[in-house]
């Protein structure tokens, strides 16, 4: 018995290190602090939409990293997980009313605008912006973390769809 609870906590633990998880702001404004708990210094804020890489827990805190690498902690209460984000990490990216250059440019998206992907297509997303604004951006010219389980060299193992 206890040999076989000893198994499945080191099974558990090191099955979360091979899952990356990502997840979304659902809130207008979060609050990124130092550590977690409303006690620590705010850092910065993120906006709706913006994608997050979960790097830890502490409770109801979430430890996480954005598109620029900057780390912080976030409330659970203003993400959600099982939505994914995307983040223009390019000066100006050319969003399209369908998934290829073929398609016509519909609005251009400055760095740092956060959109909410609503579907993939090959190696493009359909986006949908805050205040309701959708179309189509190449994968290259966003940051999207995805929930991926991958192996010990990096290889992915299962990708859920977004």
């Amino acid at each position: 018995m206890r040999t076989s609870i000893l198994i499945l906590i080191s099974f558990t633990i090191l099955l979360s290190s091979y899952f990356s998880e990502a997840t979304i702001i659902n809130a207008k404004k979060a609050n990124v602090r130092r550590g977690p708990g409303l006690n620590q210094k705010v850092m910065f804020v993120y906006r709706t939409n913006a994608p997050l890489e979960i790097l830890g827990e502490d409770g109801k805190w979430l430890q996480v990293k954005d598109f620029e690498d900057e780390v912080g902690w976030v409330s659970r209460k203003v993400v959600d997980i099982e939505k994914r984000g995307a983040i223009v990490k390019v000066a100006n990216a050319n969003v399209r009313k369908g998934p290829g250059l073929k398609h016509p440019v519909v609005f251009l998206a400055g760095y740092g605008v956060a959109f909410e992907v609503i579907n993939a297509e090959n190696e493009w997303f359909q986006i949908k912006h805050e205040d309701g604004d959708i179309g189509w951006i190449e994968e290259t010219l966003v940051f999207s973390p995805q929930n991926v389980a991958s192996s010990q060299d990096g290889a992915t193992l299962s990708s859920p769809n977004p």
